[in-house]
């Protein structure tokens, strides 16, 4: 396991939840109607590549060497998520069914729901239903099925990262033609729409090829430290020029080099440069254990910690309600963490300890 980018997870994660947070009172001054910091297009890139790169660390040798079975593979990552996913859904609905109109068109978005398919319809009021974020699952699991049966070719090939290279080269121009003459559904296209998101996978595949070939490098702290430092300032050059990218180039294309440069370099710099020393610490690695569960129950925690704290200390305090909201989600991901995913886990691990 490579700690640092383990860490990161958490880290990016907070980012979304940031993202999210819009402030809402006159109390927040100039932040009023704004989020509290940076916006989730750039950590979203970040975890596609990271899954891509994660899948290939784990798997390309097996699936080189035939060792792979997707329906195996499939089975575990669908109840890593599944759970939580369902979990959540029936929070929100607990907490908020009576604010929903029911009518055909709801009830089709709940049955998309809970099968994990409402990113695969281009309307907002679906993919964007219940609990928002939950089309980023819809997304991955996709990528998990396209991986299980199609990557093992890729690594398998004699130039696999040519191959992978090609693949990006030629999804990009796909997607700058279409955004071309085709303008009616950018956003879902470039944001939620599975295929497009394949982009980021192959990129992170990519960078773990590129990864076995420099990690037997001897770099030094002073080095892995400064690109530390680069990676970290592109991403945040990346931010400040988004305001003169189209919004659906954003989604895609954007924030994928830094991303990617940071999955890279805090690879290589794991336990040797400074920065990634930190987001490899034994806080940070457990927290970027729970940052799935954190993601999936961050929307409504925020409306549970209003149910919380006073309303007054909401409006008046709002960057000191934000701190008790990012604990508060915090602790509830660990507990989520526990009675769900670790439970079934570890199930899934004893029942295949006993077949074998």
């Amino acid at each position: 396991m490579i700690k640092s980018l383990n860490g990161l997870r958490f880290v990016f994660a907070v980012l979304i939840c940031c993202g999210h947070y819009i402030f809402t009172t006159p109390y927040a001054g100039e932040m009023a109607g704004k989020a509290l910091f940076f916006d989730t297009t750039a950590a979203v890139t970040f975890f596609f590549i990271l899954s891509g790169f994660s899948l290939s660390c784990g798997f390309a040798e097996k699936m080189k060497n035939d060792d792979f079975k997707p329906v195996p593979f499939l089975k575990k990552r669908f109840f890593k998520l599944y759970p939580m996913h369902i979990f959540c859904l029936i929070i929100i609905l607990l907490l908020f069914a009576k604010n929903y109109v029911w009518n055909k068109e709801t009830v089709r978005n709940l049955i998309l729901h809970i099968f994990l398919l409402h990113s695969y319809v281009p309307d907002v009021n679906c993919y964007f239903a219940f609990n928002r974020v939950s089309w980023y699952l819809s997304t991955l699991f996709s990528l998990y099925v396209f991986f299980a049966f199609f990557f093992k070719k890729i690594f398998k090939s004699r130039h696999p990262m040519l191959l992978l290279a090609v693949l990006s080269a030629l999804l990009s121009i796909a997607l700058v033609l279409f955004a071309h003459f085709q303008k009616a559904y950018d956003d879902f296209v470039f944001n939620v729409f599975p295929p497009t998101r394949l982009l980021h996978f192959f990129i992170g595949a990519w960078l773990f090829l590129l990864y076995q070939k420099l990690k037997t490098y001897d770099f030094k702290t002073y080095q892995l430290t400064a690109a530390e430092i680069i990676s970290i300032a592109v991403l945040i050059f990346s931010w400040l020029i988004r305001k003169h990218i189209p919004i659906k180039y954003q989604y895609v294309f954007l924030y994928a080099p830094a991303c990617a440069l940071i999955i890279l370099v805090f690879a290589l710099g794991d336990n040797k440069g400074i920065i990634s020393r930190i987001a490899g610490s034994k806080l940070l690695v457990s927290l970027g254990s729970v940052s799935f569960s954190f993601y999936m129950i961050h929307l409504f925690c925020q409306n549970l910690a209003c149910y919380i704290v006073p309303a007054q200390f909401y409006s008046e305090k709002p960057f000191l309600f934000f701190a008790f909201y990012l604990l508060f989600t915090t602790c509830a991901a660990y507990v989520m963490d526990f009675l769900l995913v670790r439970r079934i886990t570890t199930c899934l691990t004893q029942k295949k300890a006993a077949h074998e």
